[in-house]
């Protein structure tokens, strides 16, 4: 994890986002591959203080990048569950009753 350095933090922010930065690509390819059951966590160090301005276009693009993660999982999970809910409602019980005749014919 980032330590606090000289710059103002600086350095200390930069470790951090590519520690996120990380953190995400590992969690969106778990997500691709369906092994993430719950949405991705993630705590900063404590201490970093204030993010350097400089650095504030990278964090909002990982910022961007997470909810659209989140996103993914959540679509991922409608699927699963809609799946799921199918198999509640075997095929058999949908189509039973149109297969019944619904008048036999007597006279034939």
């Amino acid at each position: 994890m980032a330590s606090i350095t000289n710059n103002d933090g600086k350095d200390a922010w930069v470790d951090t986002l590519s520690d996120f930065q990380h953190h995400l690509d590992t969690v969106a390819e778990q997500v691709a591959n369906g092994l993430v059951t719950e949405p991705p966590t993630w705590e900063p160090p404590a201490g970093l203080g204030p993010l350097p301005h400089e650095l504030a276009p990278l964090a909002y693009r990982l910022a961007e990048q997470y909810n659209d993660l989140l996103e993914a999982l959540r679509q991922a999970m409608i699927t699963t569950r809609q799946e799921l809910d199918g198999l509640h409602r075997p095929a058999a019980q949908t189509y039973r009753h149109a297969a019944r005749p619904s008048m036999l014919d007597e006279q034939a």
